[in-house]
């Protein structure tokens, strides 16, 4: 059913119903994504006791390549905001400048993630800790992948013109995507660079 919102003559195609369906689905793959991050997580600490030397002899992270990795990782988070509260409040351009970046931001992360992971000198298959440190690498692109799809989702209803202050769910799922992204990456950062 379409609809004309009165005051602000945004048109509304998407029905309550199929917007709950969004947001309860983005909510799942947030929390699906929370889940792997956590597994990771336990599966690093369960794996590190029985592993010695932990890591292994090789395995050095780079501190400045890291902070640079955190800041990719926050951007995305502090941008999908400002893109929500452009949505909300009918700022079209605005939220589309703001997805832009976002997915911009998304992409950095996903490359300096990756060039990082090119340089590690270790593989999968070199113990347990290559394991699950290649484990938690994937892991992050692969939800950074589905948060950028996510995001292109969303810049879609915007650029469309079917998001206003009373029809933003979208938006607004996208972000938790981003958020719960973000706070798995950074478990898998603060594992790697600092708990090591």
């Amino acid at each position: 059913m379409t609809t004309i919102s009165a005051d602000t003559g945004v048109v509304d195609t998407m029905p309550l119903r199929d917007r709950q369906t969004v947001v309860v689905g983005a909510l799942m793959a947030a929390v699906g994504f929370f889940g792997v991050y956590a597994a990771l997580g336990a599966a690093y600490f369960g794996a590190r006791p029985f592993n010695e030397p932990w890591p292994p002899a090789g395995a050095e992270s780079d501190t400045y390549l890291g902070v640079a990795l955190l800041f990719a990782f926050l951007m995305p988070s502090l941008l999908i905001e400002w893109a929500v509260w452009a949505a909300r409040t009918n700022h079209r351009a605005q939220s589309t400048a703001a997805h832009g970046m976002v997915i911009f931001s998304q992409l950095l992360a996903l490359n300096t993630g990756w060039y990082i992971a090119a340089n590690y000198g270790f593989g999968p298959g070199d113990g347990a800790y290559g394991t699950v440190v290649w484990a938690l690498t994937l892991t992050v692109a692969i939800s950074i992948g589905a948060s950028v799809l996510g995001t292109l989702a969303s810049l879609g209803r915007v650029v469309s013109g079917t998001t206003n202050h009373r029809n933003f769910d979208l938006v607004r799922a996208n972000a938790w995507v981003v958020h719960v992204v973000l706070t798995g990456s950074l478990v898998a950062y603060w594992l790697v660079w600092y708990v090591k």
